[in-house]
């Protein structure tokens, strides 16, 4: 398993003087548990930033295209799907336009 200190943006964040805490809508797996990555190549940039989040890892573009307009999608990823990382890792992908 490869091991990344990141974590996952959106996880449960308290207020230290407040008992209520914000969620991101997504189940965040554990910080210390492994977790799959998913096949992230073909689909809409957006898209695969949400399925990303379900897994439990997060989706960094790593070119600067823009997205607009639902035309980009992803290209390329790094890890591979199937990897197994722990939990809150970050996932590179790059989009395309074409």
């Amino acid at each position: 398993m490869v091991e990344v200190p990141d974590r996952v943006a959106g996880e449960r964040a308290a207020d230290p003087g407040n008992e209520s805490s914000v969620e991101s809508g997504h189940d965040t797996p554990e910080p210390d548990a492994a977790v799959q990555v998913p096949e992230l190549v073909g689909i809409p940039a957006a898209e695969a930033h949400d399925r990303a989040l379900d897994a439990g890892v997060l989706a960094v573009a790593e070119n600067a295209w823009h997205t607009g307009g639902g035309r980009a999608h992803v290209g390329r990823q790094d890890p591979a799907p199937g990897t197994e990382l722990r939990a809150g890792a970050i996932v590179r992908i790059w989009i395309s336009t074409g």
